[in-house]
């Protein structure tokens, strides 16, 4: 059962990550403003720490506060990536492979981070069922573990680059050619042509 919403942020230094921030959020069904104040929290740590990379787990919430991250983020401008995870039994693959991506990380001493309680408590909590093929875990829902394999899956040896081209004008072409045969002579001899001596070629 979800009762908790949390944030985790990587630094990367490739392979080697480090957990710099980390906030939980307990989820509170009688505050209207709970997932607003959440997706603005989330905006502003997008926003701080310059995240190339932000992957949501909308699973039993949908996909309408990736939506609105994403919206939001478009129109702050904010160089991220968003994409939205939903960790149903359809894409149990999926949820192994960032759970073996984390155990690999770990066996090589490539994450750095502050003692976490629950986040270890959570981490010892997992189990693999031979029968079932699939990993479990007893108890509350792992929002920390499910935060760090969600962080740790956007980490690759790759890098973003984004582009924008707002408030752009026209310029004059600089490399105008003369079209006087005598022209062209001086300017190759080092005259410089006379504002009235430019034309298009």
């Amino acid at each position: 059962r979800r009762d908790k919403s949390t944030i985790y942020v990587l630094e990367v230094d490739f392979p080697n990550v480090t957990i710099v921030y980390y906030k939980e959020f307990t989820i509170n069904k009688k505050d209207p403003r709970f997932w607003v104040k959440v997706i603005e929290h989330t905006i502003w740590v997008a926003d701080i720490f310059h995240l190339s990379t932000l992957k949501i787990d909308q699973t039993g919430i949908g996909d309408m506060p990736t939506l609105e991250i994403k919206r939001k983020i478009a129109d702050l401008s904010i160089q991220c990536m968003v994409e939205g995870v939903d960790f149903t039994y359809a894409f149990k693959h999926k949820w192994e492979g960032f759970i073996n991506q984390a155990i690999l990380k770990f066996e090589r001493y490539e994450i750095s981070a502050p003692f976490i309680h629950t986040l270890v408590v959570q981490l010892k909590a997992f189990r693999f069922n031979a029968k079932t093929k699939m990993y479990e875990t007893r108890g509350p829902s792992p929002d920390h573990a499910m935060a760090l394999f969600l962080a740790i899956s956007c980490v690759g040896n790759q890098r973003y680059y984004f582009g924008t081209a707002s408030n752009k004008s026209s310029q004059e072409n600089p490399l105008i050619e003369p079209n006087n045969d005598n022209l062209k002579e001086k300017v190759e001899s080092g005259y410089a042509m006379k504002a009235s001596e430019l034309e298009p070629g």
